[in-house]
Protein backbone atom coordinates (compact mmCIF):
# COMPACT_ATOMS: atom_id res chain seq x y z
CA UNK A 1 0.00 0.00 0.00
CA UNK A 2 1.80 3.13 -1.28
CA UNK A 3 -0.42 5.77 0.35
CA UNK A 4 -1.39 4.15 3.64
CA UNK A 5 -2.46 7.38 5.37
CA UNK A 6 -4.57 8.47 2.42
CA UNK A 7 -6.27 5.07 2.31
CA UNK A 8 -7.19 5.08 5.99
CA UNK A 9 -8.23 8.73 5.77
CA UNK A 10 -10.46 8.26 2.72
CA UNK A 11 -11.94 5.12 4.28
CA UNK A 12 -12.95 7.16 7.35
CA UNK A 13 -14.36 9.95 5.20
CA UNK A 14 -16.39 7.43 3.18
CA UNK A 15 -17.76 5.80 6.34
CA UNK A 16 -18.51 9.23 7.81
CA UNK A 17 -20.53 10.20 4.72
CA UNK A 18 -22.61 7.01 4.92
CA UNK A 19 -23.25 7.64 8.62
CA UNK A 20 -24.28 11.21 7.77
CA UNK A 21 -26.84 9.91 5.27
CA UNK A 22 -28.29 7.48 7.84
CA UNK A 23 -28.29 10.20 10.51
CA UNK A 24 -30.07 12.67 8.24
CA UNK A 25 -32.69 10.07 7.29
CA UNK A 26 -33.20 9.29 10.99
CA UNK A 27 -33.76 12.98 11.75
CA UNK A 28 -36.25 13.24 8.88
CA UNK A 29 -38.12 10.16 10.11
CA UNK A 30 -38.13 11.60 13.62
CA UNK A 31 -39.61 14.83 12.29
CA UNK A 32 -42.27 13.04 10.26
CA UNK A 33 -43.22 10.84 13.22
CA UNK A 34 -43.42 13.91 15.46
CA UNK A 35 -45.79 15.59 12.98
CA UNK A 36 -47.89 12.42 12.86
CA UNK A 37 -48.06 12.34 16.65
CA UNK A 38 -49.40 15.89 16.66
CA UNK A 39 -52.40 14.64 14.68
CA UNK A 40 -53.22 11.88 17.20
CA UNK A 41 -56.27 12.46 19.37
CA UNK A 42 -55.57 9.98 22.18
CA UNK A 43 -53.06 11.20 24.76
CA UNK A 44 -51.44 7.77 25.31
CA UNK A 45 -50.87 7.29 21.60
CA UNK A 46 -49.50 10.82 21.38
CA UNK A 47 -47.01 10.18 24.20
CA UNK A 48 -45.92 6.84 22.73
CA UNK A 49 -45.38 8.14 19.19
CA UNK A 50 -43.72 11.30 20.52
CA UNK A 51 -41.24 9.24 22.56
CA UNK A 52 -40.43 7.14 19.48
CA UNK A 53 -39.80 10.27 17.44
CA UNK A 54 -37.47 11.61 20.12
CA UNK A 55 -35.43 8.38 20.20
CA UNK A 56 -35.10 8.29 16.40
CA UNK A 57 -34.09 11.96 16.33
CA UNK A 58 -31.51 11.44 19.10
CA UNK A 59 -30.00 8.49 17.22
CA UNK A 60 -29.85 10.58 14.06
CA UNK A 61 -28.21 13.49 15.88
CA UNK A 62 -25.64 11.17 17.49
CA UNK A 63 -24.77 9.63 14.12
CA UNK A 64 -24.24 13.09 12.62
CA UNK A 65 -21.90 14.07 15.47
CA UNK A 66 -19.87 10.86 15.13
CA UNK A 67 -19.84 11.31 11.35
CA UNK A 68 -18.48 14.85 11.66
CA UNK A 69 -15.68 13.73 13.99
CA UNK A 70 -14.77 10.82 11.70
CA UNK A 71 -14.68 13.14 8.70
CA UNK A 72 -12.29 15.50 10.50
CA UNK A 73 -9.96 12.72 11.61
CA UNK A 74 -10.09 11.20 8.13
CA UNK A 75 -9.06 14.47 6.50
CA UNK A 76 -6.27 14.97 9.03
CA UNK A 77 -4.91 11.45 8.51
CA UNK A 78 -5.09 11.65 4.69
CA UNK A 79 -3.29 15.01 4.74
CA UNK A 80 -0.08 13.20 5.68
CA UNK A 81 0.05 11.85 2.11
CA UNK A 82 -1.48 14.76 0.18
CA UNK A 83 -1.66 18.41 1.28
CA UNK A 84 -5.01 19.12 -0.41
CA UNK A 85 -6.64 16.91 2.22
CA UNK A 86 -5.09 19.30 4.73
CA UNK A 87 -6.70 22.26 2.98
CA UNK A 88 -10.05 20.46 3.14
CA UNK A 89 -9.44 19.93 6.87
CA UNK A 90 -8.93 23.68 7.37
CA UNK A 91 -12.20 24.42 5.61
CA UNK A 92 -13.91 21.82 7.81
CA UNK A 93 -12.68 23.74 10.87
CA UNK A 94 -14.08 26.93 9.31
CA UNK A 95 -17.35 25.04 8.93
CA UNK A 96 -17.38 24.42 12.69
CA UNK A 97 -17.16 28.18 13.28
CA UNK A 98 -20.04 28.72 10.83
CA UNK A 99 -22.06 26.10 12.69
CA UNK A 100 -21.50 27.92 15.97
CA UNK A 101 -22.58 31.22 14.41
CA UNK A 102 -25.93 29.70 13.37
CA UNK A 103 -26.78 29.71 17.08
CA UNK A 104 -26.42 33.51 17.26
CA UNK A 105 -29.93 34.97 17.76
CA UNK A 106 -29.63 37.36 14.81
CA UNK A 107 -31.39 36.40 11.56
CA UNK A 108 -28.81 37.98 9.24
CA UNK A 109 -25.91 36.25 11.01
CA UNK A 110 -27.72 32.91 10.93
CA UNK A 111 -28.50 33.21 7.21
CA UNK A 112 -24.91 34.13 6.35
CA UNK A 113 -23.53 31.32 8.52
CA UNK A 114 -25.84 28.73 6.92
CA UNK A 115 -24.93 29.93 3.44
CA UNK A 116 -21.22 29.83 4.28
CA UNK A 117 -21.58 26.34 5.74
CA UNK A 118 -23.17 25.08 2.50
CA UNK A 119 -20.37 26.60 0.42
CA UNK A 120 -17.73 25.12 2.73
CA UNK A 121 -19.22 21.65 2.33
CA UNK A 122 -18.86 21.91 -1.45
CA UNK A 123 -15.31 23.26 -1.18
CA UNK A 124 -14.31 20.36 1.08
CA UNK A 125 -15.70 17.88 -1.46
CA UNK A 126 -13.82 19.55 -4.31
CA UNK A 127 -10.51 19.56 -2.42
CA UNK A 128 -10.91 15.90 -1.48
CA UNK A 129 -11.61 15.02 -5.11
CA UNK A 130 -8.59 17.07 -6.23
CA UNK A 131 -6.42 15.24 -3.69
CA UNK A 132 -7.61 11.86 -4.97
CA UNK A 133 -6.94 12.94 -8.57
CA UNK A 134 -3.35 13.82 -7.62
CA UNK A 135 -2.89 10.42 -5.96
CA UNK A 136 -4.50 8.75 -8.96
CA UNK A 137 -2.00 10.49 -11.22
CA UNK A 138 0.87 9.22 -9.07
CA UNK A 139 -0.56 5.70 -9.25
CA UNK A 140 -1.20 5.96 -13.00
CA UNK A 141 -4.95 5.45 -12.59
CA UNK A 142 -6.43 7.37 -15.52
CA UNK A 143 -9.98 6.18 -14.81
CA UNK A 144 -10.11 7.84 -11.37
CA UNK A 145 -8.53 10.99 -12.81
CA UNK A 146 -11.14 11.34 -15.56
CA UNK A 147 -14.02 10.45 -13.24
CA UNK A 148 -12.76 12.96 -10.67
CA UNK A 149 -12.71 15.73 -13.26
CA UNK A 150 -16.24 14.86 -14.43
CA UNK A 151 -17.62 14.74 -10.90
CA UNK A 152 -16.01 18.07 -10.00
CA UNK A 153 -17.77 19.63 -13.00
CA UNK A 154 -21.08 17.97 -12.09
CA UNK A 155 -20.78 19.18 -8.49
CA UNK A 156 -20.19 22.74 -9.73
CA UNK A 157 -23.28 22.49 -11.96
CA UNK A 158 -25.42 20.89 -9.22
CA UNK A 159 -24.37 23.48 -6.65
CA UNK A 160 -24.93 26.36 -9.10
CA UNK A 161 -28.42 25.07 -9.97
CA UNK A 162 -29.18 24.63 -6.28
CA UNK A 163 -28.16 28.20 -5.48
CA UNK A 164 -30.10 29.59 -8.46
CA UNK A 165 -33.23 27.63 -7.53
CA UNK A 166 -33.00 28.73 -3.90
CA UNK A 167 -32.48 32.41 -4.78
CA UNK A 168 -35.34 32.41 -7.29
CA UNK A 169 -37.59 30.56 -4.86
CA UNK A 170 -36.80 32.93 -2.01
CA UNK A 171 -36.66 36.34 -3.68
CA UNK A 172 -38.17 36.20 -7.18
CA UNK A 173 -40.93 33.61 -7.36
CA UNK A 174 -43.84 33.15 -4.98
CA UNK A 175 -46.30 30.46 -3.95
CA UNK A 176 -46.25 27.00 -5.53
CA UNK A 177 -43.57 27.83 -8.09
CA UNK A 178 -41.24 29.04 -5.34
CA UNK A 179 -41.79 25.80 -3.40
CA UNK A 180 -41.07 23.73 -6.52
CA UNK A 181 -37.82 25.64 -7.15
CA UNK A 182 -36.69 25.10 -3.57
CA UNK A 183 -37.42 21.37 -3.92
CA UNK A 184 -35.36 21.32 -7.12
CA UNK A 185 -32.52 23.06 -5.27
CA UNK A 186 -32.63 20.46 -2.50
CA UNK A 187 -32.72 17.64 -5.07
CA UNK A 188 -29.60 19.02 -6.80
CA UNK A 189 -27.78 19.06 -3.46
CA UNK A 190 -28.74 15.42 -2.88
CA UNK A 191 -27.44 14.50 -6.36
CA UNK A 192 -24.19 16.33 -5.60
CA UNK A 193 -23.88 14.43 -2.32
CA UNK A 194 -24.29 10.99 -3.91
CA UNK A 195 -21.84 11.81 -6.71
CA UNK A 196 -19.26 12.63 -4.05
CA UNK A 197 -20.02 9.44 -2.12
CA UNK A 198 -19.65 7.24 -5.21
CA UNK A 199 -16.29 8.84 -5.98
CA UNK A 200 -15.06 8.24 -2.43
CA UNK A 201 -15.95 4.56 -2.83
CA UNK A 202 -13.81 4.31 -5.97
CA UNK A 203 -10.98 6.27 -4.33
CA UNK A 204 -10.97 3.85 -1.40
CA UNK A 205 -10.73 0.88 -3.75
CA UNK A 206 -7.89 2.52 -5.70
CA UNK A 207 -5.84 3.17 -2.56
CA UNK A 208 -6.42 -0.29 -1.04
Amino acid sequence: MKFKNAYHGVKRIYTAEIMAIIGTIALLIGGIVALASAAEEEEEALASVGSGALVVALVGGLLLIVSFIMNLTGLKTASKDEEKFGTAYKFAIAGIIAGILTAVPVDVVQDIARGFDSIVSVIISLYVISAVIILGRKLGNMLIIEKGKRIKLLIFIAFGCSILATVLGSFVMEGTLAAILEIIGSAMMVIQYFLYLSFLGEAKRMLD
